[in-house]
């Protein structure tokens, strides 16, 4: 029960658009900012990125101020990881500007994306991101990391995997190991796009048929 209420609420407020939701987050959110030990552990992150989607630049402020002075581990990724869930297109930019130039240890990089790979445009928007700035991420962090590039283009979007295999072939692109990686990034969009074109059009009519229901 611990570890499923904080994913149905964060499932039902993002995906299900639930005032109730929405406004549980925000107040558990409030509370924690207050109090941390007056909100569940379980329910701590999923409420920060609730609240982070109809949040404007002040509560973004407090988060980042939050990340940088946080002590442990837990509550840096914690705040990190609700920048990426704000929905303001400023903010989004803000965020990715932060993930590239902020202090962020290299292994936390990926905590800023969590949420902003919400839709297929966003997608699109964040590969962008990592195909400009590939040269300054790779200065930025060590040979390792640059081998999961290819995770910026997962999703459900053919152009973007075969916009992918191109960025990739280019031998400044193409570190020791990438290839395994695109592979399994390959495999899990072709299996997406598989499924959608297989199942898309019933579940849309089906989701269609509840709305008009109600």
């Amino acid at each position: 029960v611990t570890a499923l209420r904080p994913q149905l609420v964060e499932m039902l407020g993002r995906e299900g658009h639930d005032t109730a939701m929405m406004q549980l987050g925000k107040d558990l959110a409030t509370k924690f900012l207050a109090d941390p030990a007056s909100v569940d552990p379980a329910m701590a992150e999923t409420a920060l990125q609730l609240a982070a989607r109809n949040g404007d630049a002040a509560l973004y402020d407090t988060y980042q101020t939050r990340f940088e002075s946080s002590p442990t581990p837990a509550d840096r990724n914690r705040y990190l990881t609700a920048l990426g869930y704000f929905r303001d297109p400023k903010l989004i930019d803000r965020t990715l500007s932060y993930a590239l130039h902020g202090p962020l240890r290299p292994q936390e990089l990926r905590y800023t994306m969590f949420g902003m790979n919400e839709t297929e445009a966003d997608r699109d928007r964040t590969f962008q991101w990592f195909q400009t700035n590939y040269d300054a991420l790779k200065a930025k962090l060590p040979p390792q990391f640059m081998v999961f590039g290819p995770y910026f283009a997962s999703g459900c979007s053919r152009e973007r995997l075969e916009a992918a295999k191109v960025f990739f072939a280019k031998p400044d692109h193409n570190p020791v190991g990438l290839d395994r990686e695109l592979a399994k990034v390959g495999d899990q969009i072709t299996e997406c796009t598989t499924l959608k074109d297989r199942e898309g059009k019933a579940v849309e009519k089906y989701l269609n048929e509840v709305t008009a229901a109600k």
